[in-house]
């Protein structure tokens, strides 16, 4: 999910580049002589501009390195001592980051949102701008994805509190994987 619309981007470079253009020929910076255009010219010459800076700026964030994150939380017993683990890894499949914490008293569910949400924050410490997230928790990942409302006030701050921090991270997908694809970051909760 993009927070950038590549089209209002691409509209915005236009018009800067256009204006720029007609303010340096009006310094005598340069010179050129418009043709006489229809208005219809103009706008589809805009437009051919508009659609070639947007297919640039979409195949720039395609090109982005996609990284893959895991994230896992306990509470033993539950509730009981929270941990949680998970671990970053880049396109190529290089681990570049793991964490492993044991943190306060709570629920398997706070535990499941707080993983998450440490895992966020490294990604937007390490400036991730491309990263699809992978949890075995279906309650983190239905509610973050809006499948399912969160009715639990505990809950609805964990939700808003990661909803908030994703808004920094321009490229992100967030998938429900079960527990036996998610080994590594459930043994980081171990360790």
């Amino acid at each position: 999910m993009m927070n950038l619309d590549p089209k209002k981007l691409a509209k915005k470079i236009v018009n800067h580049i256009i204006s720029d253009l007609f303010t340096m020929k009006d310094r005598d910076e340069i010179h050129f002589e418009p043709k006489n255009m229809t208005i219809e010219e103009v706008y589809s010459t805009f437009n051919l501009w508009v659609n070639q800076v947007e297919n640039m700026l979409v195949g720039a964030s395609d090109d982005m390195q996609k990284f893959k994150a895991f994230f896992d939380g306990s509470a033993k017993p539950n509730p009981g001592i929270i941990t949680i683990g998970g671990y970053v890894n880049q396109s190529d499949g290089f681990r570049c980051y793991e964490y492993s914490r044991e943190l306060n008293h709570g629920t398997n569910n706070e535990a499941e949102y707080k993983s998450f949400i440490y895992l966020l924050d490294r990604l937007i410490e390490k400036g991730v701008k491309n990263v699809a997230i992978y949890g075995d928790s279906s309650l983190v990942v239905n509610q973050v994805n809006g499948e399912w409302k969160a009715r639990d006030a505990r809950m609805k701050k964990f939700k808003e509190a990661a909803l908030k921090k994703l808004q920094n991270i321009p490229k992100w997908t967030l998938e429900h994987v079960p527990r036996d694809m998610n080994k590594d970051a459930d043994t980081l909760t171990r360790t």
